[in-house]
């Protein structure tokens, strides 16, 4: 399960179970050019997210069937 999230820019895609799919990719809105942005600092998934003056804050959700306790 992956995450998104918008801005006036970007739709951002967050997160997943496995190590390939902790990735944060956006979509350039303008030009509708894919871009990695970052990682995750984990798998994770079912997690509430938002971006806040360019900055992406995660909270909660889960890895695989533990609640996630880091942001």
């Amino acid at each position: 399960m992956t995450s998104f999230l918008t801005d006036q820019k970007y739709i951002y895609v967050l997160g997943g179970f496995d190590e390939e799919s902790n990735n944060i990719i956006k979509l350039n809105l303008n030009n509708l050019q894919w871009e990695s942005v970052n990682s995750l600092k984990s798998p994770r998934s079912k997690f509430g997210c938002t971006v806040v003056d360019g900055s992406i804050f995660i909270m909660g959700g889960k890895k695989g069937r533990e609640r996630a306790s880091d942001g």
